[in-house]
């Protein structure tokens, strides 16, 4: 049994519809979907997740995004990650998949290795760069395998209606004949949603990865580029304005992933959806 820890979310429902042929058991916040009952942030919603001693668990739960840089991330996601997977390998778990997040590489340009240092300046960075760390060793200790997967741009179905893609396509739905597109030229690593929820599977069933994996395409492309592409592929009738503001203090100008290691554990980085993909 697969237990998905915070499953109702964007990249937690493509993993439901991916393993449909998968034992799995979802835990949620959201009590719109049939899913039992979970929340990060309320331990007393944890005991029936932990009673039922799973060994094997995704955990993608993590409350708050996109304020990258409030306060919660290190006082309640932090010190709550880290005693829950302490109370659930007491409990026998045996192997566990965390999302983490590009945002833990902090102001480092080109294509950036899973080994290298991390140098965060959010504090959702800050938060989930400690919660790797210290998950790494916790894991040890209890002969866990912990993969750690820094998840990059990820795109499709579903996706809140503030990103990039949604958007631009709702723009274009309501009859708009212009879309302003902020620092065009920045680089970034965009990546399906359904390849991020395929790595994600990929790590679990894998008897012998363990680590830190970048979860991306690997291929650098521009916010531009990216956005002709949308309207290309949803034939939009909508022109892009660029607007040149100045990049958040955040974020680098260019980076994506190095996907090496995916080779190195013998593991493919795309599934083949058959032209079906959301994007």
């Amino acid at each position: 049994m697969i237990h998905l820890i915070g499953g109702g979310g964007f990249i937690g429902r493509h993993i439901q519809k991916l393993s449909a042929n998968l034992p799995i058991s979802v835990w949620s916040h959201n009590s719109i979907y049939d899913h039992k009952l979970f929340n990060l942030s309320n331990p007393n919603t944890w005991n029936q997740l932990i009673n039922e001693m799973p060994q094997r668990a995704v955990l993608l739960s993590w409350p708050g995004l996109p304020n990258y840089d409030h306060s919660h991330h290190l006082t309640t996601n932090l010190p709550n990650s880290f005693t829950l997977v302490k109370r659930l390998a007491e409990s026998g778990l045996k192997e566990l998949v965390v999302a983490g997040t590009c945002y833990e590489y902090g102001i480092q340009n080109g294509c950036l290795y899973p080994d290298i240092l991390t140098s965060p300046c959010t504090l959702y960075g800050i938060a989930k760069d400690a919660l790797c760390k210290s998950l790494q060793l916790l894991c040890k200790s209890y002969d866990m395998r912990l993969c750690w997967a820094r998840i990059f741009y990820p795109y499709g179905e579903d996706q809140s209606s503030q990103s990039l893609m949604p958007s631009l396509i709702n723009a274009a739905r309501r009859n708009e004949t212009t879309f302003q597109l902020s620092s065009p030229g920045l680089i970034r690593d965009f990546v399906s949603v359904e390849d991020v929820a395929y790595q994600l599977i990929q790590l679990l069933q894998s008897k012998s990865a363990y680590g830190i994996f970048n979860c991306a395409s690997g291929k650098p492309t521009s916010i531009k580029t990216f956005a002709e592409e949308i309207i290309k592929k949803f034939n939009l009738d909508i022109t892009l304005i660029y607007s040149h503001l100045s990049k958040r203090h955040t974020e680098p100008v260019e980076f994506w992933a190095n996907m090496d290691k995916w080779d190195h554990f013998n593991l493919t980085t795309k599934k083949d959806y058959g032209g079906h993909g959301s994007y």
